[in-house]
């Protein structure tokens, strides 16, 4: 079989299907979606946009199904704990701030350090 070629009596041919899913299942849709994205470094507007944007269908029918307004208490909650994190690259931004910080040595004979040093990473002390 061509790798292009789908055979449909292979019983390990990806088959995507739409599952029916009541208010509550589609309330945990929208949180892990605002969660995630929040996570990212999307802002509310970003956020809110992404919801009404078709392309993304599961944030999409979460945003049809649920509403703009209880959509945007997810976002607003997901946002409270999530929305302080902002990823910054030091490199494109030297004023912003950031520092290199130094990683320091381990030291022989503690708890970080095998003794033996011919023992492999993931053998384990006998």
């Amino acid at each position: 079989m061509p790798y292009d070629d789908p055979d449909m009596t292979d019983p390990m041919e990806m088959i995507g299907v739409e599952l029916p899913a009541e208010e509550p299942a589609m309330e945990e849709l929208a949180r892990v979606f605002a969660e995630e994205f929040a996570r990212m470094g999307f802002d509310e507007r970003k956020l809110l946009h992404l919801f009404k944007t078709p392309f993304y269908a599961g944030a999409h029918n979460a945003y049809l199904a649920l509403g703009e307004e209880k959509i945007q208490e997810i976002v607003r909650a997901s946002l409270e704990v999530w929305g302080r994190i902002r990823f910054l690259d030091r490199e494109a931004d030297p004023g912003s701030g950031m520092i290199l910080l130094p990683v320091l040595p381990v030291l022989k004979g503690t708890d970080n350090q095998h003794e033996t040093d011919d023992m492999e990473p993931c053998q384990e002390d006998q």
